[in-house]
């Protein structure tokens, strides 16, 4: 059964980008430009139909139905849908967390939920897509410089968890992970906890739609050296690239194609270049999970 927020299981974004194609379509097929229409309608700014267009505001729906009016679409059939989609595209799938969220990741969040790919590389920590749930909690308690209450780290935790659930689309979601070597080796939470982290990212490495890679300590100086990063890539060709880059303070996003910033992609690529093979990988996570389970320690209560 579809988990997302209507019936069909599509993402807000998803049918926020179908309804603006429509809304698009339309007034193209009709022969008018943007301006046109906006004064017609007495939308000013003008910017009010631009950001509609372009996915960035809502619609609202009687907003919607000034619209199609205009428009002359009078198929009750096509306006019942087209109000549909722009009530379920109001809901937001992490809105439960919009407190604890900065604006870019809130940003971020809503594409992941809507992307077909995820190509995402970690300098240190285990990338949020594959945590466990106590290590999660473990790095959260750990954060030094936050003013976080008990509630809200643990909320954190459960967003993590939440956001997961898109590894659970094998047939429309693939993740390809990029890891340092460094990675298997901070022990958070302890070498216990991290056992069972890396037992779990191994599982995930042997799922249809999950790929993870390993860059060996070998390979000296590289260009991930610089920090982690994620890019998204989407199945519509109205969709642009997203590359998020996550920094102490939460993380900017930055949408690759329209950037003056260097390709991210491209960066991944020469990653990929630079990492052991999907074998050699596996080999290197069963070293660092034979040599935790090997530890005396991870024998103790945790």
């Amino acid at each position: 059964m579809p988990s997302g927020p209507n019936d069909t299981g599509e993402s807000p974004l998803v049918l926020r980008q179908r309804l603006r194609t429509t809304l698009r379509t339309m007034r193209e097929q009709r022969g008018w430009s943007e301006r046109e229409v906006a004064t017609a309608l007495g939308w000013q700014p003008l910017s009010r139909l631009l950001r509609i267009e372009r996915g960035v505001l809502d619609i609202s729906v009687m907003d919607l139905c000034v619209l199609l009016h205009h428009y002359g679409v009078e198929d009750d059939a096509q306006v019942e849908e087209l109000i549909r989609i722009a009530s379920h595209a109001h809901r937001q799938q992490y809105e439960r967390f919009r407190d604890i969220l900065t604006a870019d990741f809130a940003y971020f969040l809503q594409y992941e939920s809507a992307a077909s790919t995820c190509r995402s590389y970690e300098l240190a920590l285990v990338p949020g897509l594959l945590q466990t749930e106590e290590y999660a909690r473990t790095f959260f308690e750990s954060r030094p410089i936050t003013t976080d209450s008990d509630e809200v780290k643990e909320r954190r935790v459960q967003l993590h968890m939440e956001r997961q659930k898109i590894l659970q689309r094998v047939d429309a979601f693939r993740a390809i992970f990029i890891l340092d070597e460094a990675v298997l080796h901070h022990e958070v939470g302890g070498p216990a906890v991290m056992l069972r982290q890396l037992r779990h990212v191994r599982k995930m490495a042997g799922t249809p739609n999950v790929e993870v890679r390993i860059v060996p300590f070998d390979r000296g100086a590289h260009t991930g050296l610089r920090g982690p990063f994620v890019v998204l890539e989407f199945p519509s060709p109205d969709n642009n690239e997203l590359a998020f880059i996550e920094h102490q303070g939460g993380g900017i996003a930055i949408d690759v194609k329209s950037s003056s910033a260097a390709s991210y992609i491209e960066l991944f690529w020469s990653l990929e270049d630079c990492s052991a093979s999907i074998t050699e990988s596996n080999d290197i996570l069963d070293r660092a999970i034979n040599r935790l389970a090997g530890d005396p320690r991870t024998t103790q209560p945790s």
